[in-house]
């Protein structure tokens, strides 16, 4: 029998967490263990959760408590503390799973973790009225598909779901992290492993989620500007991985903008091993462009 994790991190969401374990409560397949971080809530999370373990359930539930660091840190955490599991799905404190969501979740990783190329399945969510979550900005993904983040997402629009990783990618794999930020988008992880991991973007239907006003989703710019490090990360992956000639663009052009908004020079990328030699040099007025705008909008 494969060995299931899901993973939750949270902040500061105490009150949605009934919500989650009643979904976990009513799965059809209990053989599961839910590994939960409390990422430095100070809501009372921490009282929470314990005091359900002491009631027992008939899954198993890991308890880590952390400074807050952001989920991504988060997630390391576990990463690097719980690699005795076949598959990690990633389930935020704010969503909720459909009762049979661990049966789906073991089917389709049965029917892929023989395959060593691909390194994480993509499961979709639905919102609480039932439609699914999808982006208008892209062609709709009718049809399951294996790629790479960056193939998928050059083709079809980036919709909401449960992101799950093999073991074999957490093993070797991590996201970046970076002094006195806490985000780093959650593709990037996708992008690193790329070199040598494809995903299972699939059809299934495992759960519900609701966006919640100051949740990453929702945050926007003023997130990114003040974890710029991640974001120039981010975006010279995606100038790196992307075939068009307009996005390596928009994304070159944003990279430099997060660079000169902050004023990292080349000798402080070089120490965060932030890939210095992906600035084009002709993107950078720009840059400087884009940035004096982010300055006069947000003032941060």
């Amino acid at each position: 029998m494969k060995k299931i994790a899901i993973v939750t991190p949270t902040y500061n969401r105490c009150d949605l967490l009934p919500r989650l374990v009643a979904s976990l409560d009513r799965q059809t397949d209990q053989e599961f263990d839910w590994i939960i971080i409390d990422d430095g809530s100070t809501d009372g999370t921490k009282s929470y959760i314990e005091k359900m373990m002491k009631k027992g359930n008939v899954y198993n539930i890991v308890f880590y408590t952390v400074p807050n660091g952001g989920k991504s840190r988060a997630l390391n955490y576990v990463f690097k503390r719980k690699r005795d599991y076949d598959f990690y799905a990633i389930v935020d404190s704010d969503d909720y799973l459909v009762d049979n969501a661990i049966e789906l979740i073991k089917k389709r990783v049965d029917e892929f973790i023989g395959n060593d190329d691909i390194g994480g399945i993509v499961f979709r969510y639905v919102d609480s009225a039932g439609k699914l979550i999808e982006s208008s900005q892209k062609k709709r993904q009718v049809r399951e598909v294996i790629m790479t983040r960056f193939e998928h997402d050059a083709i079809f629009s980036k919709d909401d779901g449960c992101m799950g990783y093999f073991q074999r990618v957490i093993k070797e794999y991590s996201f970046p992290e970076f002094e006195n930020e806490k985000y780093v988008g959650p593709t990037v992880l996708q992008m690193l492993m790329a070199e040598k991991f494809k995903i299972a973007f699939t059809n299934t239907v495992v759960g519900v989620a609701e966006y919640q006003e100051g949740g990453l989703t929702k945050s926007g710019r003023k997130l990114r500007l003040k974890n710029s490090n991640g974001m120039i990360c981010y975006c010279l992956l995606l100038q790196k991985g992307s075939k068009k000639m307009a996005a390596r663009i928009k994304y070159g052009i944003m990279a430099w903008a997060y660079r000169i908004y902050n004023g990292f020079s080349e000798k402080e990328l070089k120490e965060k091993k932030i890939l210095t030699g992906e600035f084009i040099p002709l993107l950078f007025p720009f840059g400087m462009m884009l940035a004096w705008i982010w300055k006069m909008k947000y003032r941060i």
